[in-house]
């Protein structure tokens, strides 16, 4: 009884080049298809993971915002506490500034500027 072997060998035996039967020129297009196809399916993966960690990046800007603010906050809570008396003079010292800027925005609001 003869095996596979035998039967594939003598098949190719004599024969030079690729298998005329192998379809030479489909088989190119085939193996390009494939590779585009290979291609389309890992982008496809990959968008569909960036699309999937957005919210979850969103979600990650959002609370490391309200927790800076959260530590911004706290810490001037603390300085206030500490020394109620230099925090009341920087509040004038910044009063000007303060006030001018919101005449400007009022007469923008007015329509002045």
């Amino acid at each position: 009884m003869d095996s596979l072997a035998d039967h594939t060998s003598r098949r190719t035996t004599g024969r030079h080049g690729p298998d005329p039967e192998s379809g030479g020129a489909t088989a190119a297009i085939n193996r390009v298809l494939l590779l585009a196809g290979a291609l389309l399916f890992i982008n496809g993966i990959s968008v569909t993971l960036i699309a999937a960690l957005i919210p979850v990046a969103i979600s990650s800007a959002i609370v490391i915002t309200f927790v800076t603010a959260l530590t911004v906050a706290s810490a001037l809570w603390y300085l206030v506490r500490r020394n109620p008396a230099r925090t009341r003079a920087a509040i004038e010292a910044t009063r000007p500034l303060i006030e001018s800027l919101t005449e400007r925005d009022r007469a923008r609001r007015q329509g002045g500027l």
